[in-house]
Formats: C-alpha cells, sequence, structure tokens
C-alpha cells in the first residue's frame, strides 16, 4: 500500500544520505503511518538532494519516475466508472434517420428532460449541493452522456457513472424519453 511506495520513494535519496539517516527515516514511517502527502514529500526531498550532485539525465530520470508515481497515485485516488449503453435503430432512409435523431437528441438532452431524470435517479448528489441544477446538467451533458451514431441508422446511448445500477437506470430512462418522443 502506501507505505510501500513511501518506502520505495527513500530508496530514491543519496546512497550516503541512506546510510546515515535510513534507520531513522524507517522508524519515523513505522510511528507516524504513510499517507499521500508522506509520499510527496519523500519523493521531493529525495528529487532535491540529487539534483545537488547529478547530471542533467539523472535529473530527468528523477522527474520522469515522479510523473509516472503521481500518474499512478492520481489513478489510485480516482473512483472506477461504469459505462451503460444501448442501441437503438432509427426506421426511415439514411438522411430521415439522420434528421429524427438530432431532433431526438435535441429534446434527450433538455434541461426539462434531463432535470427529472437527475432528481428522480438522486445523480450528481454531491453536485446538487454545490452549483446549481443548470451547471450539474451542463456536466452531465459534457462529461458523462454520450449519444452518437453507430451507422446511418443506428445510434447509441452512453452515460457513465460510478454506480453501475445508476448507469443502467440512467440510460433506461433516456431510451424511454427518446421512445416517448417517437
Amino acid at each position: 500500500g502506501m507505505r510501500t511506495l513511501v518506502r520505495w520513494a527513500a530508496r530514491l535519496y543519496p546512497a550516503a544520505w541512506r546510510e546515515r539517516y535510513g534507520e531513522e527515516m524507517d522508524a519515523l514511517l513505522e510511528d507516524a503511518g504513510a499517507g499521500g502527502g508522506d509520499l510527496w514529500d519523500m519523493v521531493r526531498g529525495a528529487l532535491f538532494m540529487q539534483m545537488t550532485s547529478l547530471s542533467f539525465w539523472k535529473i530527468l530520470t528523477g522527474c520522469a519516475l515522479a510523473g509516472v508515481l503521481a500518474a499512478g497515485i492520481w489513478s489510485a485516488t480516482q473512483p472506477r466508472r461504469y459505462t451503460s449503453t444501448a442501441v437503438m435503430r432509427i426506421g426511415g432512409s439514411p438522411d430521415e434517420a439522420q434528421i429524427h435523431l438530432q431532433r431526438l437528441q435535441q429534446v434527450t438532452l433538455s434541461r426539462s428532460s434531463l432535470a427529472p431524470i437527475i432528481t428522480r435517479l438522486g445523480l450528481y448528489p454531491k453536485e446538487r449541493k454545490q452549483i446549481p441544477l443548470e451547471d450539474v446538467i451542463e456536466e452531465m451533458r459534457n462529461r458523462d452522456l454520450r449519444i452518437r451514431p453507430v451507422d446511418s441508422t443506428t445510434f447509441s446511448v452512453e452515460f457513465a457513472n460510478q454506480n453501475p445500477g445508476a448507469a443502467q437506470a440512467t440510460v433506461r430512462a433516456l431510451v424511454g424519453r427518446m421512445i416517448e418522443q417517437n
């Protein structure tokens, strides 16, 4: 876990420093426990010490390692997202289907369509406490919701959420709304 990463980061310190202070550092980590902030402090301190005595290539390698480590920490702290997808076919010629899809998209992505879905399914509870519903709807459209053509008469409706049940329920509600419009 995090403690292993912090111990690994301690190995970035120069060998002479590790020989002299390594045991004290291990004892300190044992007593205090290790968190993400400690990891960053360890990496930053090690890079600073290494930079005073290293060549350009070693500095570059150290920065690359720090970047990889930061990306790993970032991805580990991101919540998992589940995407639910439904595929629908529109009857008629490809041109008619295209026009019909644009109309369906416009109606389905409207505030009057999305607001009741968001409130009924309890989507974005944290965001709804902090920002106006209009902004929540905009975030939903831009980040989590996709309606896109698959081919000339078929399109997909996709919604991503941390809760797989909410993702499925939202896609069902959107598809239901589109069928009503049809």
